[in-house]
């Protein structure tokens, strides 16, 4: 049975002007939460729900990595959430749910003031995560309320979650087809810029996490975790190699132990797949890049992305296919391709089985016949159809330099002819 998940990397709704007299996203607002601009090519949401509706795209589940919001304004976060609501009931998800991003949490609003004069904060009873605690329908799973399930089962079950979450630092919640963490990798954050600049998830959430992973049912299910900091070291294009997640080495190693596990998670801006290091049968980790937030498009990879995933279970392996679109100013939504770099439209995730034992059956094909096309390939090793971008990059090195073949790419950068070079 297969999953179709909708993913959406760091909104970043922002009141039109943040503090400094800039905007650091496309998706602004004013005060009263209105977008500032409604132009499908100028602002990345509304062009999103054109897309929507233009290819009548659907998805079983609605997936956010955080970072609603900037600078945890609670207008913007408001927003952001209302229209993830929005967005999901456009694709006719069965389920909404959000890790909490850095931006999200009020950790530095008072900084100053309590620094100057600490009996300054006392009189403020708005804590770092109260906001979010607020949000309607409850945050972070909303079991895609609808209109009059006010007192639905639905709502209790959110409610239950809620508490979870901002109890433990995660809630894990099953379906019938799925399992799903979302873990808050922001439950430490504070004032101090060591706790903020990091993502967290301490040894009593820890704890728990193994215990609920140990209760659950090991039953084929496809399992999902989402958050928004990445749970090892993300530094590629000098992004920073220290706000990973704290620990999270040991939250991947527990995963390992309960099946195949997808990671999506956020922050880095970046797109990007790899397996966790471990096993065999180690998570595949989904680096989403941000769907609005301004960014240096010059950069390999570097782009505002929306995607949707296939999964399914090949052999006990998790596996998917990748949709995914890219934003550009002035242009609006366009499938993404391999000639930017990153993650592309048609890539997949979990491959399973070698490269190695691939190449070399590719080099076969390519010798019984001189060339072959990609296509027919493809449709002879259908596994083929997984392989994620930087699979695809180790593979033409194998079949470049063991077996002279070179891979000849059309003008979008897809691979297309396969043919022996000279030796």
């Amino acid at each position: 049975m297969g999953l179709r998940v909708a993913v959406i990397g760091d909104p970043h709704f922002a009141l039109d002007l943040e503090p400094g007299g800039r905007s650091v996203s496309h998706i602004r607002v004013n005060e009263h939460g209105c977008f500032k601009e409604n132009s499908a090519i100028n602002n990345p949401w509304v062009g999103l729900r054109q897309l929507v509706e233009e290819k009548v795209l659907t998805s079983d589940l609605l997936l956010c990595v955080g970072d609603i919001t900037t600078h945890a304004n609670p207008t913007a976060l408001k927003a952001g959430w209302n229209h993830l609501q929005d967005i999901g009931a456009s694709l006719a998800v069965s389920n909404i749910a959000c890790a909490t991003g850095n931006h999200d949490v009020a950790s530095r609003g008072t900084e100053k003031e309590i620094r100057v004069n600490p009996v300054r904060g006392l009189s403020s009873v708005i804590g770092p995560i109260e906001q979010l605690k607020l949000l309607a329908p409850p945050y972070p799973i909303t079991d895609a309320l609808r209109p009059g399930q006010e007192n639905s089962d639905k709502l209790l079950r959110a409610k239950k979650n809620r508490s979870s979450y901002f109890g433990d630092n995660f809630v894990l919640a099953e379906y019938e087809n799925y399992r799903l963490v979302v873990l808050n990798s922001c439950g430490e954050h504070s004032n101090e810029v060591h706790q903020y600049e990091r993502g967290t998830f301490p040894q009593s959430s820890r704890l728990a996490l193994k215990e609920a992973l140990g209760l659950a049912n090991d039953d084929g299910r496809i399992n999902l975790l989402v958050c928004h900091h990445p749970p090892m070291t993300h530094s590629e294009l000098n992004l920073g190699a220290h706000d990973h997640i704290e620990g999270g080495e040991e939250i991947l190693a527990m995963l390992e132990e309960h099946g195949s596990w997808l990671l999506i998670h956020g922050h880095k801006h970046h797109a990007r797949i790899n397996f966790a290091a471990g096993s065999s049968g180690a998570a595949i980790v989904f680096s989403a890049a941000s769907i609005g937030a301004y960014l240096n498009v010059n950069e390999p990879g570097i782009r505002n992305q929306f995607y949707i995933l296939d999964l399914q279970d090949v052999d006990g392996r998790l596996t998917g296919t990748v949709s995914a679109w890219d934003w550009n100013v002035g242009i609006g939504w366009r499938e993404s391709t391999p000639k930017g770099g990153g993650v592309f439209y048609g890539c997949g995730l979990g491959l399973p089985g070698s490269i190695d034992v691939m190449a070399t059956e590719i080099a076969k094909s390519v010798d019984g016949s001189g060339s072959i096309k990609w296509s027919k390939l493809v449709a002879s090793m259908p596994n083929l159809r997984f392989a994620s971008p930087r699979d695809l990059a180790i593979m033409e090195k194998r079949l470049s330099q063991r077996y002279k073949i070179i891979v000849e790419v059309d003008d979008d950068g897809y691979w297309d002819d396969l043919f022996k070079g000279n030796p």
